[in-house]
Order: C-alpha cells, then structure tokens, then sequence
C-alpha cells in the first residue's frame, strides 16, 4: 500500500500525471521542484509549471537549489513517504534521497530506453525520423535514466507530429502507465529487467540557437527540425534585412530546383517555397518579426520583391 507520495516534477509533462494520481485517490504531500527563475525579455520571476500545478491543488512544494541540502533532506525524510515519482524534474537526485521511500523511486522517461536517454528524448526522436517512441518507468538509480525498468509502453509517431503534440501524447500514455504500474510495483508482481546499457543512446539539452536553420542541410531534415522545435526554441531564419522570420509548420517537397541553398521561390500552385542542400521546403505558417502569424501564400503575396532572394 502507497500511503504518502512526493513528486519531483519541473514541465508540463508531469501534469497529467499528477493529475490522475490525485483522481486516483493517491495521498501527494509534497512536491520537489525547481527553484523560481527569471526568464524572458523583462527577466521577471517565472514558477514552473508543476509549481503553478501545486499552488492550485493547495500542495506544499520544495524547490531546493541543492539537492544535498541538509535542511532540505531532512524536510524531506520527515514526511514520511513510502514511494517518490519523478518526471522531467532536470536534475540527477543523489542515492541517499533516492532511498528514503521504501517503495523506492519511480522514474518516467518519455522514451524506449535505454534508446534516449537525457533532456531531449522527444526532439531527438522526431530529429532521427521515428516512427514510434514510448514511455519507460525505471527505478532511478544516482546515474541518469539508468536504472531498471519496470514498466515500458510504445506509441506511433505521426509524420506531422510536433515536440508539442508528440509530448502530451507521451505524458498521456505515461499517465495512464503509472495507475496501471503501482500496485503490481508495490504487491512485489513486478521484477525490474536491468537496460542493455552497451545499447544506451544519449540526447543533448536543447539550446536557443540550435533552431537557425542552415538552409544547406536536406530538406527532410529542415522539416523534421521545424517539427522537433516546435514551439521551443522554434526553428529561424533571417531575411535579407536582417529581420528573423520564424518557421511554425512547413511541408517536404520532394523536387530538386536550379536555385542557391536557402532561395524563396513560388510553387506553381502559388505557395512559398525555399531550396535546401537537397530538395526544398513548402512554408506553411510563418512570422515575419513584429508581424502576425500567415500562410505562406499570404507572405508570398505580400513580399514579391523577395522571390528569388536567399534567406541567411
């Protein structure tokens, strides 16, 4: 029996977690999570989305800057929880919490691991042209999504699916995972399987300036990074002005054009195109900077003077 749970939890994606162990009836008493963080153009305190989460549940939340805090251990340890659950909380918890509960640690991890492991499982799938991913609970150890699993479950990858829509598909599934797992986990009718480690594959922390678009890269590949970047970082380019235009959905198109890397064109059914190192690129949805959200046949409509012209 699961008395008292704590959730360690920074994104979005562990809300819909949270929110069927609440409709489960399961007792969360506390929630770890990162500490508030200034962020956009005015630097203004920013609380995580699990943080926002708690406050409207009314729970009590932990938001350590050191994990091997004394107080902050000891805070922990007297709660009293049998079991804790993580979620993309963003940092390696050290063994001595990792064994408090003694129902162990849960780890959710949006991918078949050990293929994926790090930040970005999700990008990095749809970057490599997936064509399914999954979900897998493992009981954490103090290396990073390293431990043994207990639960795996695949799902599709749909070829216009987004990081956006490809995560909430994957926080669903892993909703859903978590009410099935814990009480076999808990009745011992679960014996975790160790990861083929020789076979662990790793992804790297999404930065901002990994969406410029280097128009000399194939187009399947641009298409999936418009995809795998949305909406964050976003995928970018500039004009010839200087001004940034940001790429919000676009479409393979699988022709070879007697144009430059990176040279706007119009399609003969009059949609934006761009050539890439190989093939080019239909753009959907754009923004030009300080303008609203178009179509590229819009854009094409009201920017003739930039057909033919190379974006940087």
């Amino acid at each position: 029996m699961i008395n008292k749970i704590i959730f360690f939890g920074t994104s979005e994606f562990g809300i819909p977690i949270l929110d069927e162990l609440r409709c489960a009836k399961y007792n969360i008493v506390d929630i770890v999570t990162a500490p508030d963080t200034p962020a956009g153009r005015g630097y203004e305190i920013q609380k995580s989305a699990i943080k926002k989460w708690a406050e409207q549940a009314n729970i009590k939340t932990l938001q350590p800057e050191d994990l091997k805090d004394k107080k902050f251990v000891e805070e922990l340890s007297a709660f009293g929880a049998d079991m804790f659950i993580m979620a993309a909380y963003g940092k390696i918890i050290p063994k001595n919490i990792l064994d408090i509960p003694s129902h162990g640690t849960i780890n959710v991890h949006p991918s078949l691991l050990p293929k994926y492991r790090g930040a970005s499982p999700i990008q990095t799938a749809i970057l490599n042209g997936e064509q399914e991913t999954g979900v897998t609970l493992i009981l954490a150890d103090e290396q990073m999504d390293h431990g043994p699993i207990i639960a795996q479950e695949k799902t599709y990858i749909e070829a216009t699916d987004t990081n956006k829509s490809l995560h909430w598909r994957l926080a669903s599934v892993a909703s859903e995972m978590i009410i099935k797992t814990l009480p076999k986990w808990v009745e011992n009718r679960i014996k975790p399987i160790e990861q083929i480690h020789a076979e662990a594959t790793y992804t790297k922390i999404i930065l901002r300036q990994d969406g410029k678009i280097d128009w000399t890269k194939p187009a399947q590949e641009l298409e999936r990074a418009i995809r795998a970047y949305y909406p964050w970082p976003g995928t970018f380019t500039f004009l010839p002005n200087g001004k940034r235009l940001k790429i919000l959905e676009s479409e393979l198109l699988k022709e070879n054009f007697d144009y430059a890397p990176g040279t706007i064109f119009e399609t003969a059914d009059g949609q934006a195109a761009v050539t890439c190192g190989k093939e080019a690129i239909i753009l959907k949805k754009i923004q030009k900077e300080g303008a609203e959200v178009t179509d590229g046949k819009s854009f094409t409509n009201g920017h003739r003077n930039l057909t033919g012209i190379a974006l940087k």
